[in-house]
């Protein structure tokens, strides 16, 4: 383990070297707007994406519907990724794919029949192609844990989950 932590700090500063295109800016802010899936659920969220040189902070608020086979519910639902972006490549004038890893942390909840909230960690890649407006992808895979108030006491549950996302992000 200490060797892969080694590594990574060693390849951290001198893995990914490219030059990009002089007149094309990527610390430009941006705002994003999604549809998702994960589990039974579909949500949209709507994001803001701030670069910070290789990375990005990715704060956003949604809403969504988690369907089951008896009921279906509306929820909120919170969260921030950071995001590490090594490869930037430009293309034409100002085209740019960008790719990236890293990980994030979500909360949402909702009030019916009882309160339940859901706590995400996760990990996965983020996938962004286009000029000043850009199509992106989003996966990623992590832990969930669900909590909720049962006949006689508190329910924990801890599960693997996956959230899939598409959008537009526009830079301002």
């Amino acid at each position: 383990m200490r060797l892969i932590f080694f590594f990574f700090l060693i390849s951290y500063g001198c893995a990914f070297s490219q030059n990009l295109h002089e007149s094309l800016n990527t610390s430009k802010d941006a705002l994003a707007i999604t549809a998702s899936a994960e589990r039974n659920d579909f949500y949209s969220t709507f994001t803001y994406i701030k670069p910070v040189k290789s990375f990005s902070l990715n704060p956003s608020i949604g809403f969504g519907v988690i369907h089951s086979f008896i009921q279906s519910n509306l929820f909120l639902r919170f969260g921030t990724d950071l995001i590490y972006n090594p490869l930037y490549k430009c293309f034409g004038e100002n085209q740019l794919v960008v790719l990236g890893v890293g990980g994030g942390y979500y909360f949402s909840f909702y009030n019916r029949p009882s309160f339940t909230s859901h706590h995400e960690l996760c990990a996965g890649y983020v996938f962004r192609i286009g000029g000043k407006t850009k199509f992106f992808q989003k996966t990623f895979i992590g832990l969930m844990s669900e909590s909720f108030s049962g006949i006689s006491r508190e329910v924990r549950l801890i599960y693997p989950n996956f959230h899939f996302s598409i959008g537009l992000s526009y830079e301002i």
